[in-house]
């Protein structure tokens, strides 16, 4: 096993490989396949990390690339996690946002220092949402 890790924009990614990452996820583990493919249409760009040829790290931009941008399911393989592989992803999605005014995104308390490192800061703005009723 390579221990290079190779970083894309937009690679072709295999929806069965995807999935298998998110179930690795609270948030993502209940997605399924349809959607998943709709969302990666509906994805501006998205950034992958792959070891041997298999995915291992996922990160996606909803973006009008001059004033906002969202940044979106940033997940590591398990087994890969503490390794730098979600910083790399950040960097570059970062790296590719540069010239948006503001760069948004959601995470769990426990994360909030982590993505400090980056420059986010939390806000106290109310952030309102509408979820699709089954």
């Amino acid at each position: 096993m390579s221990d290079t890790i190779r970083y894309e924009i937009d690679a072709d990614i295999d929806i069965e490989a995807l999935l298998r990452l998110f179930a690795q996820a609270d948030w993502t583990r209940s997605r399924q396949a349809r959607d998943t493919r709709k969302m990666l249409l509906g994805t501006t760009f998205h950034i992958t990390a792959w070891r041997d040829n298999r995915l291992i790290g996922f990160l996606r931009v909803l973006t009008d690339r001059a004033y906002r941008a969202l940044i979106e399911d940033v997940i590591v393989a398990e087994n890969h996690r503490k390794s730098g592989i979600g910083r790399k992803l950040v960097a570059l999605a970062l790296e590719e946002l540069s010239d948006v005014e503001e760069v948004l995104l959601g995470c769990t308390e426990e994360n909030v220092s982590y993505y400090a490192q980056f420059e986010f800061i939390r806000v106290t703005h109310p952030f309102m949402k509408r979820v699709r009723i089954n």
